[in-house]
C-alpha cells in the first residue's frame, strides 16, 4: 500500500520550543536566577504545559501555572519568553535524515503537517526540501483550524484528494495535538516519545509508541 506520511515538525523532526526549553533554556534560566529546579516538578509541569498548549496559543496562563508549579517568581516570566523568542532555533534530531531518506527510498509520499506557521521556513533552512513533498500548516488552508481539529483534515483532503484515512499515517510527539488529530480523523499514528514521558498514558489501539524515528516501521499497514 502506498502510504502518505503526515509528519509533525516541532519536537518530531527537529527540536521545538519544548525540547529546547527542557534541555537548554530552563536549566540556564534557573541557574542564572538561582531558582530551584526540581526534576519531578519540571517533568510534571512540562507535561501540563504541553497539554495546555495543544488547545491554546495564549502562553500567559500556561506560564502562570508553570511558574506557580515550580515556585518561581512571576516577574521573571517575560525574561524567559524573551530568551525563547531571541535564541530558539530548531535543530534536526540525529535520526531525522535517515528516517526521511528511508521514506524516500520506499517511494512514500511525505508531508510535514504542522501547526507552526514557521514550519515551511524551517524545513527550507534545514535543507529538507528534497525529502519532503509538501509542507502544510493550518494557515495555508482556508477554513482549517490547528491540530487536533477535524477541519484541518477536511481541508487537507480537499486540497490533496489522494490523502485518504486508510493510507495515511500521522507521526508526532504530542498526544494532545498529533494523536488527538489522528484519532478524530481515524488515521493510524506513531507517537515519538523521545524522553519516555508518555509511558503511563492510555493510547488508542491505532497508536504505536517509540522513542526514536529509527523504530518506526515502514510496512504495508503503516
Amino acid at each position: 500500500m502506498h502510504t502518505v506520511w503526515l509528519l509533525d515538525f516541532d519536537d518530531t523532526l527537529a527540536s521545538g520550543p519544548v525540547t529546547w526549553g527542557y534541555q537548554r533554556a530552563l536549566p540556564q534560566f534557573a541557574a542564572a536566577h538561582n531558582l530551584a529546579l526540581d526534576p519531578d516538578a519540571l517533568a510534571e509541569g512540562l507535561l501540563v504545559a504541553q497539554e495546555q498548549a495543544a488547545v491554546s496559543t495564549d502562553l500567559v496562563p500556561i506560564l502562570d501555572q508553570f511558574f506557580a508549579r515550580m515556585g518561581w517568581p512571576k516577574a521573571l516570566q517575560q525574561t524567559l519568553l524573551q530568551d525563547v523568542q531571541e535564541n530558539y532555533a530548531p535543530e534536526l534530531f540525529e535520526d531525522t535524515l535517515a528516517f526521511l531518506e528511508r521514506l524516500r527510498r520506499a517511494g512514500q509520499t511525505v508531508f510535514v503537517l504542522s501547526n507552526n506557521p514557521r514550519a515551511p521556513r524551517h524545513v527550507e533552512r534545514l535543507g529538507l526540501g528534497a525529502l519532503i513533498d509538501e509542507v502544510v500548516t493550518p494557515h495555508m488552508l482556508a477554513g482549517a483550524g490547528p491540530k487536533p481539529e477535524r477541519s484541518l483534515w477536511d481541508q487537507l483532503v480537499r486540497r490533496f484528494p489522494f490523502v485518504q484515512a486508510d493510507c495515511a499515517v500521522v507521526v508526532g510527539d504530542d498526544p494532545w495535538s498529533d494523536l488527538a488529530f489522528a484519532q478524530v480523523c481515524q488515521v493510524r499514528a506513531w507517537l515519538v516519545d523521545r524522553h519516555d514521558r508518555f509511558g503511563g498514558l492510555a493510547l488508542d489501539s491505532g497508536v504505536r509508541r517509540v522513542t526514536t524515528l529509527d523504530a518506526v516501521v515502514l510496512d504495508a499497514s503503516g
